[in-house]
């Protein structure tokens, strides 16, 4: 008899300082998806700025999706999809001082989660809780992009040990969520 695999546990953060409008990107997202009904190994927290309190909840998952501002060139509102590797080498460019991937150092290697970057080209990082209309129309693509991931992963029982990434980048690029 073959051992039945077992779920991995999903954690969403959502990252960012609603203080700085657009930069708020993250934190909105996660309001969004608290009114979603998502599968009980799903868990979601709004961490803002404060990244250092997302340590804990990291250890305990398998895989880690952030949702966060990024600085790259693109088009405001526009989503990005970053594996960990890409963000612990800052190939992309968390707005904070310490984003997940300052965290991730922090953690010992075998309890790092698989890790996957949502990121969204900010319009305006300035005093303010209103984030733009690009921004805020981004907010139900974003929840939508996240609620296909973790269908992905679902679905295909990926693991820990799997290139989770690289998989659910590319179904999700073929159902053109991200345009």
């Amino acid at each position: 008899m073959s051992e039945i695999p077992k779920q991995s546990k999903i954690l969403i953060l959502g990252l960012g300082n609603e203080l700085l409008m657009d930069d708020g990107i993250g934190v909105h997202v996660i309001r969004d998806l608290q009114k979603k009904s998502l599968p009980e190994n799903v868990s979601i927290a709004e961490i803002g700025t404060a990244i250092l309190s997302a340590q804990t909840l990291l250890e305990d998952a398998d895989i880690a999706i952030a949702v966060d501002a990024v600085n790259i060139a693109g088009c405001p509102g526009e989503i990005f999809l970053f594996d960990g590797d890409t963000a612990m080498n800052d190939q992309y460019m968390s707005l904070h001082d310490l984003g997940i991937a300052g965290v991730m150092k922090f953690l010992p290697e075998n309890l790092r989660p698989e890790t996957i970057v949502v990121g969204v080209k900010p319009e305006t990082i300035d005093y303010g809780m209103e984030m733009t209309r690009n921004l805020i129309q981004a907010v139900p693509v974003v929840t939508k992009t996240i609620e296909l991931i973790i269908e992905e992963i679902i679905s295909t029982n990926c693991t820990s040990e799997q290139n989770t990434y690289k998989h659910i980048a590319s179904k999700i690029a073929r159902k053109g969520v991200m345009s």
